[in-house]
């Protein structure tokens, strides 16, 4: 219990440093718009759409539609974990914090494009 406590507490250290915070509050704004997205167009898009563009051209990239939570489900949990890693160093190397905030924010930027070229595709 006294652990959780002490995390809460080193995330209330991460709002005050200003810089960090509104980086925090941009990407959470992101992840936000990004499921309202999924949520908007759901019911247009087709019951399969392209998210694995790693693999083979053809059906091999296609997910069944429920998938696309997973962009912001990946970007809250980045955020997440990296904002927990921010913690122990921002007094002592604020530059690593700010760089896993910004990480965070980028990551949670190419989710949202991504996001909006696969429906833009199936669309």
């Amino acid at each position: 219990m006294s652990r959780l406590i002490e995390a809460l507490a080193g995330l209330g250290k991460l709002w005050l440093e200003r810089s960090i915070a509104k980086i925090i509050r941009t990407s959470a704004l992101i992840i936000i718009v990004q499921t309202g997205i999924i949520i908007f167009f759901f019911s247009q898009l087709p019951p399969q759409v392209p998210l694995y563009y790693s693999r083979p051209w053809g059906e091999s990239q296609l997910a069944p539609t429920h998938h696309l939570f997973l962009l912001p489900g990946f970007s809250l949990l980045f955020l997440l974990v990296n904002s927990t890693l921010a913690v122990p160093f921002i007094e002592k190397k604020k530059f690593l914090s700010v760089c896993l905030a910004w990480t965070s924010l980028i990551v949670s930027g190419l989710a949202l494009i991504t996001l909006i070229e696969i429906i833009s595709v199936t669309l």
